[in-house]
């Protein structure tokens, strides 16, 4: 989702004006950031579940490994899927 540039122009002069102490600008400010924090709050909790999915499909075959040992399995897999992702 790409936010207009009117949009995100509005946004920053609001924040500045509630930086300065004008607090009735958080009503204006809400509706506009309100979609683009959903959608980040969703995607980070896929992000999450699909961590936590990989670490309960690895834990069975880590028996005699540490916990270390699977955050490193676990990165291994999010460095694969970044370097898939880019092709």
């Amino acid at each position: 989702m790409t936010t207009p540039p009117s949009t995100r122009q509005e946004v920053t002069q609001l924040l500045g004006d509630w930086s300065g102490g004008d607090e009735g600008t958080l009503e204006k400010l809400f509706p506009l950031v309100q979609r683009e924090l959903h959608r980040l709050a969703h995607q980070r909790q896929r992000e999450v579940s699909r961590t936590v999915r990989e670490i309960l499909f690895l834990a069975p075959r880590l028996h005699d490994h540490s916990l270390s040992s699977l955050g490193e399995k676990v990165l291994h897999l999010k460095y694969q899927r970044v370097c898939s992702a880019r092709g």
